[in-house]
């Protein structure tokens, strides 16, 4: 029974991450902007076994207001300083800003929704002997 409810437990923390982000990046896809930004430094983080460099770039609106943000999405490597970055934004709120990536925007927020209910489902079958009724 333990490992019912430790399942439960992730699979509804999978749904509730994949729904707030599929939300929030949501707003983004519908209704951003898109600008190029160029990254001009990196905040480093040194974990146990690895290092992941945040890009921090520049970016400008159409009003010609510069803005400067660091990204949520590090790499192992760091971008080169100088590199282009393609970013949407939201116009009523210009510092939220993300990659232009339609697989980090849509793809991933829906699949951690699929794992999540998935997880609930494997639930359902072990606690109601579903697979006994089967057979």
């Amino acid at each position: 029974m333990n490992s019912e409810i430790i399942l439960v437990l992730v699979s509804g923390g999978l749904i509730a991450a994949g729904a707030y982000f599929w939300q929030r990046w949501s707003h983004l896809v519908h209704y951003g902007k898109k600008a190029d930004g160029i990254v001009f430094d990196h905040r480093v983080e040194y974990g146990r076994e690895t290092t992941t460099y945040f890009p921090i770039v520049r970016y400008k609106t159409p009003d010609n207001k510069e803005y400067a943000h660091e990204l949520r999405i590090g790499r192992e490597t760091p971008k080169q300083k100088g590199s282009i970055v393609r970013l949407v934004y939201d116009p009523e709120d210009p510092t939220n800003v993300e990659i232009d990536s339609r697989t980090m925007l849509e793809l991933v927020p829906r699949a951690l929704v699929v794992a999540g209910t998935f997880g609930l489902v494997l639930v359902l079958f072990e606690v109601f002997d579903i697979t006994a009724l089967l057979e």
